[in-house]
């Protein structure tokens, strides 16, 4: 995240932040207003776009070698199935889904 460098959840346990959330956090939390632009953390396919339940609106991009990174509750989009990110590359935008 380019406007945020904390990480306000780590992955692994927690106390569930909400009802019905999980204790076992399987991702991070970077708190950031908003609209914040959401960067790829290296180059890669997108493999999905749209809404995916509980992550609400979800971008995953296929960096290879069975590693892909996931983006959650968005507010938009900045890409399309199947295209071709580089690191650094506006993907999407930070939402409250």
């Amino acid at each position: 995240m380019p406007s945020s460098y904390t990480i306000s959840s780590y992955f692994g346990s927690r106390d569930a932040p909400t009802e019905g959330a999980t204790t076992n956090h399987k991702g991070i939390d970077i708190p950031c207003s908003e609209g914040s632009s959401v960067i790829a953390v290296a180059s890669g396919t997108v493999i999905y776009v749209g809404y995916l339940g509980n992550g609400g609106n979800a971008v995953i991009v296929d960096h290879g070698s069975g590693i892909s990174t996931c983006y959650f509750h968005l507010s938009s989009f900045a890409v399309e199935e199947g295209d071709t990110v580089a690191a650094g590359q506006t993907i999407c935008y930070s939402g409250n889904t």
